[in-house]
């Protein structure tokens, strides 16, 4: 009995060490609920919250959720009428519940393409801002967590290259539409003078510092330009 003991005292301090009985210990400190102290609330975090929803709980969320006077919803406060769940918990949720048709991965290039222009046309002009407010762009079936996601995952893929253009042709062709401009279509390898640099498909998103959004932008003032290219 005292060896048997000794195993379960052994399992127990694994658990809480967030060791090989994880699904023990997750359970252990949702069950704590608001006891929970700030080093278990970030441990419970880093396991992987799993947070289950009854239809009650979605209802009273939907019948909770409302903008304050300064448009925004005080999940922390709202929390508290929900055991076990904490600010992010309900705001996840939310999202999830207030987006029915919500879809989940496959990315379309056009997707890409929108959220990459608004969140690098956002941080362009709100330079002190490290957030970028998502609540002004939205894609159907996309909540704000997956766009922002994806903004960040889009960042972390793509490379952005500087180049010195002589006055002149460019040497590649770009698309001209608003959705997709700049992206490079074809390169003439014998009038470019940065095709070693860059590949069909590559995106055209400054000149000499300053967004390109129209030809008018790209052509620059007629002398040496700075294009910053972005890398499929």
């Amino acid at each position: 009995q005292r060896e048997a003991g000794r195993v379960d005292e052994t399992k127990e301090a694994l658990a809480r060490k967030g060791g090989k009985n994880t699904a023990a210990e997750r359970k252990r400190l949702v069950d704590r609920g608001d006891e929970r102290t700030d080093e278990e609330e970030q441990k419970l975090v880093r396991m992987g919250r799993c947070v289950s929803w009854s239809q009650e709980e979605d209802k009273l969320l939907k019948s909770l959720a409302f903008l304050d006077s300064n448009g925004q919803i005080a999940w922390n406060d709202l929390s508290k009428r929900f055991p076990g769940k904490n600010g992010s918990d309900l705001y996840r949720r939310w999202e999830v519940i207030s987006v029915p048709d919500r879809v989940v991965g496959s990315w379309t290039d056009q997707e890409d393409a929108q959220i990459f222009d608004f969140g690098s046309a956002y941080a362009s002009k709100n330079k002190d801002s490290k957030l970028i407010k998502w609540g002004d762009f939205s894609l159907p079936g996309r909540t704000r967590s997956d766009i922002s996601n994806r903004y960040h995952r889009i960042i972390k893929k793509r490379k952005t290259v500087y180049v010195k253009v002589p006055p002149g042709k460019l040497g590649v062709t770009i698309h001209t539409n608003v959705s997709s401009f700049g992206v490079i279509t074809s390169i003439n390898l014998s009038m470019c003078k940065f095709a070693d640099r860059v590949s069909k498909g590559d995106r055209i998103v400054s000149v000499d510092g300053m967004a390109a959004r129209c030809m008018t932008d790209l052509r620059g003032d007629g002398g040496e330009r700075v294009l910053g290219i972005v890398k499929k």
